[in-house]
């Protein structure tokens, strides 16, 4: 399973003091995001950042675009961003309603809005996934499920986090749920709007890794959202997740 980084963790920094920061904690991969460090349909950014990245010896798990699926948004821009950086998929948000507020009408808007986009991505040879996040028509797991298979596309699939305030029976259960369709994990510790040090979230985590050891194909599990959005807190994260990864390595081989 490979670990990384959600470049928008550290909004302030520059494309370069990223990776560094993501090389020299050992991590194997680094999320862009769309709307500071490569900016949607700028391609010739997108090439420049892929290229750093892979010559750091890292690779790209995702393009976090800020696209809504929302009439109107054209997808194109975010895709070509996408294979521009070299990015096996691509982030997309699933309106900006959540699922008890939206009518069928707006869900029906982001289905035939996910599908034009899949297409698109598909022909690139690009995968999407849904961010998995409140206000949204992913805000539980039962309406991301109801989503993906409207959507119907075979290149089309769901990033998952765990809601801050979320028991971690329903973590759980919401892992098991959305099993087939998970790609890459959003990886932090919240209270209400705090951000933790990740080893204050070990009992959480440890369970929902045991779930995500055991999903199909795969993983990478990215870092986002530090406390202080201090550097030297994320290195501390860095190496409880990678300690946590051996520790579940150590328990399945005994």
């Amino acid at each position: 399973m490979k670990t990384g980084l959600v470049s928008v963790t550290f909004r302030k920094l520059q494309p370069e003091e990223i990776i560094r920061l993501a090389a020299e904690s050992a991590l194997d991969a680094i999320e862009w995001g769309g709307d500071i460090h490569v900016p949607c349909g700028d391609t010739d950014t997108a090439r420049r950042v892929g290229e750093m990245t892979r010559r750091a010896g890292l690779s790209v798990a995702c393009y976090g675009s800020y696209l809504r699926l929302t009439d109107g948004e054209d997808p194109l821009p975010a895709v070509r961003t996408a294979q521009a950086l070299g990015a096996p998929l691509l982030r997309v948000w699933a309106g900006k309603k959540g699922s008890a507020e939206a009518s069928e009408q707006d869900r029906a808007q982001i289905v035939r809005n996910a599908r034009v986009c899949a297409d698109a991505a598909r022909a690139c040879g690009i995968d999407v996934a849904f961010e998995y996040h409140g206000g949204t028509l992913t805000d539980s797991s039962a309406s991301c499920l109801k989503l993906l298979r409207e959507a119907d596309r075979a290149n089309l699939f769901t990033l998952w986090q765990p809601p801050v305030g979320m028991s971690t029976e329903d973590c759980v259960r919401g892992i098991r749920a959305a099993a087939p369709f998970i790609r890459n994990i959003h990886v932090f510790s919240w209270r209400e709007h705090e951000r933790l040090p990740l080893s204050e979230g070990r009992e959480k985590w440890a369970a929902c890794l045991r779930e995500i050891r055991a999903l199909p194909g795969e993983h990478c599990l990215l870092l986002e959202f530090v406390a202080g959005d201090d550097p030297a807190c994320f290195s501390a994260d860095a190496r409880t997740l990678k300690q946590w990864l051996r520790e579940a390595e150590n328990t399945e081989e005994r």
